[in-house]
């Protein structure tokens, strides 16, 4: 088959938009892999003069630039592509080209990436978690029957907070630190909390920060809208492909959150190996995975929204997990736990009113769509 050649075009009105302190793009190059795989790669540099997430658009020509009416369909667009992208040099799409339903055949592609100021970008100690599809479960075939069969999974972007929440936020908006013995202080996560306390706390910040709360009713008849803007716990779905690294992780497929081998966990998670004095420690004290979130393997467990259940292989989207139950999801191991907690794709639960000295949280908001 003929290979598809694709030349430089640099975005000259981008020089315009710089003037006027808008985001500039520069060096856009794509080349087709030889691998027979139909992908193509377009790398580009991206200049924010103030320091603003960007909202980045990919168009292409198929007449040597002189219309660029090809918009790539997006769930075949990965890396540095749509909410939340930074400023700075080298960055990468990934276009599955062979998916599109157009002809390729010709060597007058080109492509325009464009930068807009992201109007959504993500509030401070939040990252934007971008939407696409992921495969949810064991990967490796070294876990439990409940992390099978594994499923595909598509998520609309949301917003997750870098960090669990801290002692020092909860006690802001609670008026109480329920935290003791295992790690105090400002910046150490707070724990002691059940499903219900996590769930309480969204709604009363939601309220503190003039939101609408996401959750009402009460004990098992608990529901949650999904509408709503306010502060919600993740799913289990969203859980899983944040602590993969979101459409990233699709390419790195790493076993942990931010690395692959046990050998390097210790730089990404506080877990029973390296954990000492015994307890949580401060959040943000270790590496963060691909999307810059903090302790997504190891330090506390998390509650996630979800009623545990059984996976099934149907394709999904947006689940919030089964119907009912007894139990409530927790992910990402905890300081007292081993490495195989740690597992992006590891599975646990606790009743709702339960709490411990290894369990917290970390909270979500609704990307705006």
């Amino acid at each position: 088959m003929k290979r598809i050649f694709f030349s430089m075009i640099l975005i000259l009105e981008s020089f315009v938009l710089f003037a006027q302190n808008a985001p500039y793009v520069y060096n856009v190059i794509g080349t087709q892999r030889i691998d027979g795989s139909k992908k193509v790669d377009i790398y580009y540099d991206v200049f924010e003069p103030d320091s603003d997430t960007l909202l980045i658009s990919l168009q292409v020509s198929s007449n040597n630039g002189n219309s660029f009416d090809i918009v790539p369909v997006d769930s075949l667009l990965s890396g540095d592509i749509g909410e939340g992208v930074q400023s700075g040099n080298n960055k990468h799409i990934i276009w599955q080209a062979g998916r599109e339903a157009l002809n390729f055949e010709g060597n007058s592609f080109k492509f325009k990436v464009i930068a807009d100021d992201d109007p959504y970008a993500a509030p401070d100690g939040f990252v934007i978690v971008q939407g696409g599809t992921f495969q949810m479960g064991d990967h490796f075939n070294e876990g439990t029957n409940n992390e099978l069969p594994l499923h595909n999974v598509t998520l609309n972007s949301f917003y997750m907070s870098e960090n669990e929440v801290t002692q020092e936020e909860y006690q802001a908006i609670m008026g109480n630190n329920p935290a003791h013995n295992y790690g105090v202080g400002t910046d150490y996560p707070v724990y002691y909390v059940s499903w219900y306390d996590a769930i309480s706390y969204c709604n009363a910040k939601s309220i503190e920060d003039g939101f609408t709360p996401v959750y009402s009713g009460s004990g098992s008849n608990t529901v949650c809208d999904w509408n709503a803007d306010g502060y919600r716990l993740p799913t289990e779905a969203e859980w899983e492909y944040a602590s993969r690294g979101g459409s990233l992780g699709n390419i790195d497929n790493f076993r942990y959150s931010g690395c692959h081998e046990e050998s390097d966990l210790t730089s990404y998670a506080w877990y029973i190996s390296n954990n000492s004095p015994v307890g949580s420690k401060e959040v943000r004290t270790k590496s963060p995975n691909q999307l810059g979130l903090y302790d997504m393997s190891g330090n506390e467990w998390e509650w996630c929204w979800d009623w545990y259940g059984n996976y099934n292989s149907n394709s999904q989207i947006n689940p919030h997990g089964a119907n009912s139950g007894s139990y409530r999801v927790k992910r990402g191991g905890a300081w007292n736990g081993y490495s195989d907690h740690c597992r992006v794709a590891y599975r646990t639960f606790n009743t709702p009113t339960y709490s411990n000295q290894s369990i917290g949280f970390r909270i979500c908001r609704n990307y705006p769509h």
